[in-house]
């Protein structure tokens, strides 16, 4: 029950169930539909001070980051909790190569 105690956007329920649209909302914004949602921030924004009312500087930061470097991940609190073992590790390897050729080919 960890992972439920520090998701910063309560997506982990201690039911089980995840809210896997509020996860990819915050961890994964600066990916492309992070981009397009933070230009429109800045079309909208009257003035420096409006947009830092709305992006902090660690939050545009993050963002040119992503630009330059490639994504960045704001979270993975679940991650560094999880208590799992090996058991849960293998699976969860094959997940992700998985899932890193879905992105490659899509």
């Amino acid at each position: 029950m960890l992972c439920v105690t520090v998701c910063p956007v309560g997506a982990i329920n201690a039911d089980g169930h995840l809210n896997a649209m509020a996860c990819y909302h915050h961890s994964y914004r600066h990916k492309y539909g992070g981009f397009v949602d933070w230009v429109e921030n800045i079309v909208q924004s009257r003035s420096v001070r409006d947009y830092r009312r709305k992006h902090s500087d660690a939050e545009t930061v993050l963002m040119w980051q992503s630009l330059y470097y490639g994504e960045s991940y704001k979270c993975t609190n679940c991650m560094a909790v999880c208590p799992g073992g090996e058991d849960h590790i293998a699976p969860m390897r094959k997940i992700r190569s998985a899932t890193a050729k879905m992105w490659q080919t899509g």
